[in-house]
């Protein structure tokens, strides 16, 4: 279909297909060349999606009504019916920046030169309120490197990013602004200012106007605060705090409206589980217990009271770095596992919770996708397995899983090791230790795409 409409010459298992998209049951949305085009499955017919021009720089509400955008370091919207401007922020100067935030990969060039622009505003769900940030790095001092990759210039470029270490006081400042799009009210929370590395997260209520969830997550992952934040009449209700004498590995919060409650994980018990809260009376149910880490909460399904998540270590005898999906039923707290296979599943669930696709790999053990139904487990349909005939004929060489004891004695680590691979066991080899003990992440290759840390190292004469 492809070669016929577009004149392109495409071969079945490299198809120049990017952004592939089901936006419906009926509709397939993708590009190729960076055009856009849709196909329809029902009658299989292909066409050009001529959509619109993204601009990252323009942000548009959720009634299409106005346009936000930031010219000279202030705030604006538009009307997209009669062109009319309102500036809602004036306060705004160079490094002191309504509107924007700071890029974590942001590198300025030169001397005091220009970051790359950037936007962003969160928009309530009834176009009434946006929320953004101001972004202050008036007193934050640059980090400098200098790129000598350029011949032509003789010289090395100056390069220059913002980037705090620890203990630090001046480092890029987020400070949380609102604004109300009718009466151009500005509500600005001075006393929240946050890091760049973690700026204050909101969540706006589907169910009540001028209601906001607010995220709080404390500089030194010792305290994570939940507050229902009401913009009309300015008060704000803690529905919960998290502390930990150590650190918080990755707090997740998951506000049901229509329950009044929230799926939330902690490790108060010593490990990483999943509890119900109670938005009214701000009690804690546990839903999930045991010497497991719950990872990740997938999705929550809350027509038939469903949970899905990713644990870690949780079934005995598998390799404990990879996760496993798992089905609870709130109603009687019933696990279900779903994916039974000892390896590494990223998984995506479809809407409506009836199938989930699964990756399925391990740090050597080649990438298989295949499609299940959930509560059949023998509707598995296998969509595609990688081919790594090209990495065998360059005599690739995964890497090796090992494991050691950790200082308390009881723990085990997991570690991987690459080897050139012109590896020769008689020799003696240097030994580069890439390892990042944490928090929040760490450095194993959990599946197969990550087990490539320097595409470069199986190549080299040394040990990674």
């Amino acid at each position: 279909m492809i070669t016929d409409s577009l004149k392109i010459i495409t071969k079945e298992q490299d198809l120049p297909i990017t952004n592939l998209e089901c936006n419906t049951f009926n509709h397939l949305e993708f590009k190729i060349g960076g055009n856009s085009y849709l196909l329809d499955l029902p009658e299989y017919k292909f066409s050009q999606n001529p959509g619109t021009d993204f601009d990252p720089l323009v942000s548009k509400s959720p009634d299409g009504k106005w346009l936000a955008y930031t010219d000279k370091y202030n705030i604006y919207i538009k009307s997209t019916q009669d062109g009319s401007v309102k500036q809602l922020s004036s306060k705004g100067e160079r490094l002191y920046e309504y509107g924007t935030y700071y890029g974590w990969s942001d590198i300025i060039e030169g001397e005091n030169g220009e970051r790359p622009k950037r936007l962003l505003v969160n928009w309530s769900p009834d176009s009434r309120w946006f929320q953004t940030y101001i972004t202050d790095m008036r007193y934050a001092p640059e980090m400098y490197l200098l790129d000598w990759s350029i011949d032509t210039i003789y010289k090395p470029k100056l390069l220059s990013y913002y980037r705090g270490s620890p203990g630090d006081t001046d480092m890029v400042k987020m400070i949380p602004v609102f604004y109300n799009v009718s009466t151009g009210e500005e509500y600005i929370k001075y006393q929240l200012q946050s890091t760049h590395t973690d700026p204050i997260q909101y969540e706006w209520s589907s169910l009540y106007p001028g209601m906001v969830y607010q995220e709080n997550t404390i500089r030194g992952y010792q305290s994570v605060e939940l507050y229902r934040c009401d913009l009309y009449t300015k008060k704000e209700e803690l529905l919960y705090r998290e502390t930990s004498n150590t650190n918080i590995d990755n707090y997740e919060s998951n506000i049901i409206e229509p329950w009044n409650k929230a799926i939330i994980t902690t490790e108060r018990s010593g490990w990483k589980q999943l509890y119900l809260l109670d938005l009214t009376t701000k009690a804690l149910t546990p839903l999930t217990s045991g010497t497991y880490y719950v990872n990740e909460i997938v999705q929550i399904d809350t027509l038939n009271n469903t949970v899905f998540f990713l644990p870690l270590a949780k079934n005995p005898g598998a390799i404990h770095t990879n996760g496993t999906l798992y089905r609870l039923g709130l109603s009687d707290l019933k696990e279900e596992l779903l994916t039974p296979e000892d390896a590494n599943h990223d998984i995506s669930i479809s809407p409506d919770g009836l199938y989930f696709v699964d990756n399925i790999s391990t740090l050597d053990q080649p990438t298989h996708t295949i499609l299940k139904r959930i509560g059949s487990p023998d509707s598995t349909v296998e969509i595609s397995r990688a081919a790594i005939t090209g990495l065998d004929s360059l005599h690739f060489r995964a890497p090796e899983s090992f494991t050691a004891i950790g200082r308390d004695g009881l723990t085990t680590l997991y570690g991987a090791i690459w080897k050139p691979t012109t590896f020769d066991s008689t020799k003696i080899y240097p030994i580069i230790d890439q390892t990042y003990t944490g928090p929040h992440t760490f450095m194993y290759p959990r599946n197969f795409s990550s087990a490539w840390p320097d595409p470069t190292n199986p190549w080299q004469n040394w040990v990674l």
